[in-house]
Order: structure tokens, then C-alpha cells, then sequence
């Protein structure tokens, strides 16, 4: 259910960290993507391209804000035309992925019984109403995520972050140099201190020392960075931009703590104990697993697969 396509802007408008002139200049994504990406990689500066990729907007994880580029895109092997949005959708369906009102129950969440409880935008609840033909059931994940309300600050639909905050989570969980062998033993001490006093931001401005006055003013590289001359891009993308869409707030439906599929206790603490300051009503976060879905026990001392 990991489909962010829409967060890949149309164009791209390519700028030198100097003077934030245009280097390449506005530029499709047909253009960047496959084998035409080695060659901008080629002629231009890395630092340059990483001070637009920066200071630029993502776009909007919405209905109608699929790239168009992505909607006719050739493969580079074969020349086959394809339309991603439609493998989506057929992708899912293939792979048995419930329909958006089904995923919704197994979740343990308000399940819609009209389109207009999906979202609040009147046009888009007719568009579904009448691609679906009225049956509620029958509506794909994809577009039904893309559809929600996004809660207030949320780059994505609640539905979407909940299944993202239980995976991320249990994927630290379940990696051992983020768990039994996150030690001095195996980092050793001087390794210890570099990941604690390291950030993204610190890398990049170590290899590349043009950007610091950009990235170095924000504690999140992966942020907006302002641009030269005290500029700074508005966190969404321009209105202007054909492809976004602003679509309004509700709140948050209360839930309850879904049952993982694996063998054993997981505890699970309300998500607004943990993070007060993004307290989100009805999402639960695990704390801990049982030690058979640990990777420690899946794994031999050596790291290796055990047998």
C-alpha cells in the first residue's frame, strides 16, 4: 500500500547553490527518469542537484496528482507503454489486497458506508460514486486512501500512516544492529559516538560544506530548506501547480489496537502517550515483540541465518 507516486513533481526547476540561477532550468521528469538520469548526473554538479531537490516542493498524495509522465511511461527496456496508475490498482487487486472498506474493517477502524464519508470533497465522492457504480464496497485501497481528508499536518491519509507507523517501528524492532547488537561490542565506542553525533544534515554539509547555509539552518534535513536570498518554499506545492489539490481537515476517528499476526504478546501504548505533541486519537503503537518475531533469534551469533 506504499504508492506515493504523486510526491514526484511534473517538472523539476533546476538551480546552482551559488546564486540559485537556473542550471538546467525547469525540466520534465520524463526527462530525469531511466537512463536520461545518468546523463544529467554526467553534466551537472552534485551539489547543485541536491540544492534543488531540496528547496523544491513535493507534490500533494491526493487524488488527481498522479504524474503525467508516470501515466505514459515507456519502459527503457522494451518501449512498452505503460500507465502506473492503472498497475496500482491491478497490482493490488492481484495480490488479494482488500477493498478500502475491508482493509478499513481489518484495521479495527470506522468503516465508510457512502463515498461521502470518504472524503469531503463533493466532486471526488460523485467521481467514485460513479466509477464504482454506488458500491461502496468495491472501492480500490489506492484511491480510497488518496481520497481521505488528510489530518491536520499529515503529508499522507491516517489510513496510510497507520499501517507506516506499525511497519517502521517493527522493522527497528526486528534488525539486530538496531536492537541486541546495537553495542560498543559491534560498533565499537568510537562508532557509538559518530551515529549519536551525526545527523543527515551533518552529512551532507560535510561533503558538500556550499549547502550548510541551507540545510545547516533546519535540525531536519529532510525539511524545506531555504533558498538564497532568505527565500523559502511554502511547505506544499505552489498553487499554481496544476497537479495540487488542497483537500480539507477532519478529525481523527477513534480506533482500537489492531492484533499482529505473529505468535506471542506485543504490547502496544496509545501513540499520544508516546509523541504528546502530535497526540492522534485511536492510534497504538507497539513497544515491544515476542522474542520468537525477534531477528536476534532468527539469526546464529555470526549474524547468519540460523538453521
Amino acid at each position: 500500500m506504499y504508492r506515493m507516486h504523486p510526491l514526484i513533481p511534473d517538472d523539476f526547476d533546476f538551480r546552482s547553490v551559488d546564486t540559485d540561477e537556473p542550471t538546467l532550468g525547469p525540466t520534465g521528469f520524463d526527462q530525469l527518469a531511466g537512463p536520461a538520469g545518468a546523463e544529467v548526473l554526467r553534466t551537472n554538479r552534485l551539489v547543485d542537484l541536491l540544492y534543488t531537490f531540496g528547496t523544491m516542493n513535493p507534490g500533494l498524495v491526493c487524488l488527481h496528482n498522479f504524474p503525467k509522465h508516470l501515466q505514459t511511461f515507456r519502459r527503457p527496456d522494451t518501449g512498452t507503454l505503460m500507465d502506473l496508475s492503472a498497475t496500482d490498482i491491478v497490482r493490488c487487486r492481484e495480490l488479494g489486497v482488500p477493498r478500502y472498506t475491508a482493509f478499513r474493517k481489518l484495521m479495527h477502524l470506522p468503516v465508510p458506508k457512502t463515498f461521502a464519508d470518504v472524503t469531503s470533497n463533493k466532486q471526488w465522492a460523485a467521481e467514485m460514486h460513479d466509477v464504482y457504480n454506488g458500491d461502496i464496497d468495491s472501492l480500490d485501497l489506492i484511491p480510497g486512501m488518496f481520497a481521505e481528508d488528510r489530518p491536520d499536518g499529515f503529508a499522507f491519509s491516517d489510513t496510510a500512516f497507520r499501517i507506516f507507523i506499525l511497519m517502521a517501528s517493527r522493522r527497528l524492532n526486528s534488525d539486530r544492529f538496531f536492537t541486541a547488537h546495537f553495542t560498543d561490542e559491534v560498533y565499537t565506542p568510537e562508532g557509538i559516538k559518530w551515529i549519536e553525533n551525526n545527523t543527515m544534515v551533518t552529512v551532507l554539509t560535510r561533503h558538500f560544506p556550499e549547502l550548510d547555509p541551507f540545510v545547516g539552518a533546519t535540525t531536519n534535513a529532510f525539511a524545506i530548506w531555504e533558498r538564497q536570498a532568505g527565500e523559502q518554499t511554502p511547505l506544499l506545492a505552489l498553487p499554481e501547480h496544476p497537479r495540487v489539490l488542497h483537500a480539507a481537515v477532519v478529525p481523527v476517528a477513534e480506533g482500537v489496537p489492531p492484533r499482529p499476526a505473529v505468535d506471542g504478546t506485543v504490547e502496544f501504548r496509545p501513540y499520544a502517550e508516546i509523541c504528546p505533541d502530535m497526540p492522534i486519537k485511536g492510534l497504538y503503537l507497539p513497544t515491544t515483540f515476542p522474542p520468537t518475531d525477534r531477528a536476534s533469534k532468527r539469526l546464529g551469533a555470526s549474524g547468519e541465518k540460523a538453521s
